[in-house]
């Protein structure tokens, strides 16, 4: 299952080595113990909502590598939107993917931070339990003739793609999301 095959190896290696850089974006470098420190607070945020699909703006910093994460972690279905599309694109993207919730960096950004403790215990004790054939994502993107068209990602899809960090999985739906549909 994902929580097993992505997630604990995550949180193990948070416990085991919290000072290992696991990314670096906007010229700053993030501790494992500082990712996980996003994440915690957003799947809070995540919780609150009555949306079980929300559109993350992909751009590149920590706050949206851990809002894709705290998604998959939350049981919500992510929708990766590309800062490159128009306001009508992300329009029928919304219509398409049938949410409201839309997480930009503003809505991600807090000031507070959980001890490394405390989110790795709410990790823990928040996991969404995953059915394999659920599905994770939803990505779009919009073919040369500017027609929509969407892939789906199931909990096994990703297993499939993913080494064991969960920011390769945001460095392959930020890829996704840029190609022409044709080439999917």
């Amino acid at each position: 299952m994902f929580t097993t095959s992505v997630i604990a190896p995550f949180l193990q290696r948070v416990r085991l080595q919290p000072n290992e850089t696991c990314l670096e974006s906007g010229g700053r470098k993030y501790t494992n113990a500082a990712f996980i420190q996003y994440v915690a607070p957003i799947m809070n945020e995540l919780d609150t909502l009555t949306d079980s699909t929300v559109m993350l703006l992909m751009e590149e910093d920590v706050q949206s590598f851990a809002a894709l994460f705290a998604a998959f972690l939350t049981g919500k279905v992510a929708v990766p939107v590309s800062t490159s599309w128009t306001e009508a694109q992300c329009a029928l993207v919304r219509e398409a993917a049938q949410t409201s919730t839309l997480l930009t960096r503003e809505r991600m950004q807090y000031y507070f931070r959980m001890t490394v403790e405390d989110a790795v215990c709410r990790i823990d004790n928040g996991l969404y339990q995953f059915d394999d054939a659920q599905v994770m994502a939803r990505c779009f993107s919009f073919a040369p003739d500017g027609k929509l068209q969407e892939k789906a990602f199931t909990v096994q899809d990703i297993i499939r793609i993913t080494p064991p960090h969960p920011v390769h999985l945001f460095r392959y739906f930020t890829d996704l999301i840029a190609q022409p549909c044709s080439s999917i």
